[in-house]
């Protein structure tokens, strides 16, 4: 991942996937009652998923490459009275986390998994199977190939092959939405919206268990 490209976008306030609050397809998965705890957020980003799921009486811990969205995070948490912890690292480097020594009931993808290439999205995978307890899931909410090429996607055949190995079953797979903020000129020349507006795009929500071993 490109730790200075995110740190660049904080610093600008380019950040088209911070949207005030959480994504409307998290809130849904934690009501079908998709999460369990403790929760792992991986790329989080400014926290409003972590912040909602701590909120919502879990156990959770927030990580993002960026310390300029983790100081944000931390921020938030403060003026929204309520403490998940936050730390800096990178997920395709579960080892150099400095989380708890555990394993997690839950790990959280909004919009991680897709900005991967096919030799990380491997890396990843792997890394995701030393940080999940056994019988524990990954949810995955990622920016779909049906949207409007605003940002980086994948499609139902490359979740399903990311997780293809006999450790892991894809559980559902179904059409969701992601809701980000119009951030370039080409953008509101398509779709009619001022710099800053809410767009929802197509994404794909996955839920992944890790088998028993």
């Amino acid at each position: 991942m490109n730790k200075d490209f995110y740190d660049n976008a904080y610093a600008q306030g380019v950040t088209p996937w911070v949207i005030g609050g959480p994504q409307l397809a998290v809130v849904q998965a934690e009501r079908e009652g998709w999460f369990t705890g403790p929760v792992l957020d991986l790329g989080c980003g400014a926290g409003e998923n972590t912040i909602f799921l701590t909120r919502a009486g879990y156990e959770t811990f927030g990580v993002d490459i960026s310390e300029a969205a983790i100081d944000l995070a931390r921020a938030k948490a403060v003026a929204e009275e309520v403490q998940p912890w936050f730390v800096v690292g990178d997920a395709l480097r579960p080892a150099e986390l400095e989380l708890p020594a555990r394993r997690w009931a839950t790990v959280l993808d909004c919009a991680l998994f897709h900005i991967f290439d096919a030799a990380d999205r491997a890396a990843y995978v792997r890394s995701l199977a030393g940080l999940l307890e056994p019988g524990g899931h990954v949810v995955v909410l990622a920016m779909s190939t049906d949207g409007p090429h605003f940002g980086p996607e994948v499609d139902d055949e490359v979740i399903r092959a990311a997780f293809a190995e006999p450790d892991w079953e894809v559980e559902v797979l179904r059409p969701s939405s992601f809701r980000g903020r119009i951030s370039h000129e080409r953008e509101t020349g398509i779709t009619g919206l001022s710099i800053g507006d809410p767009l929802d795009v197509p994404a794909r929500l996955a839920r992944v268990r890790f088998r028993v071993r």
